[in-house]
């Protein structure tokens, strides 16, 4: 009966190692699942912090640019198109002395408005009369 109590005792405990053994190996596995997924969002975690740090200087880059006076340009190139074409206006020998004012396209955007001023020795301050032009 002694025999048969050991070989017992010593299958109970190889059952317990391999239980053991199976557990370790389980844990060990889990272990480098999530050492794995660890990496995966550590790497992920670098590639959008790039990716956020070059949109952020992509914007800084776009107000400096702003910055320059970069932001004027639409109206500047509108301010030199108005001035070019009453430039040809102007050098026209045919229009009166009066000019029609702002043109654009051939079309005056604004009519010219012209302050006179009358100096009356008789009076303490200059009179001032205002008349508009009308070019047709």
């Amino acid at each position: 009966m002694d025999t048969q109590s050991e070989f017992g005792a010593e299958e109970n405990s190889s059952a317990s190692e391999n239980q053991i053994t199976a557990t370790l190996e389980k844990i060990l596995d889990l272990q480098n699942k999530n050492s794995r997924q660890l990496v995966q969002s550590l790497r992920e975690n670098v590639n959008f912090q790039n990716q956020v740090r070059q949109g952020m200087q992509r914007e800084l880059d776009n107000l400096k640019e702003l910055q320059r006076g970069e932001q004027f340009t639409p109206i500047l190139k509108s301010i030199a198109a108005v001035c070019v074409e009453y430039r040809k206006i102007l050098a026209d020998e045919m229009l009166p002395k009066r000019r029609p004012g702002v043109m654009r396209n051939g079309r005056p955007l604004y009519r010219e408005f012209v302050d006179v001023y009358v100096y009356d020795a008789n009076a303490a301050a200059p009179v001032k009369k205002s008349e508009s032009v009308r070019s047709e």
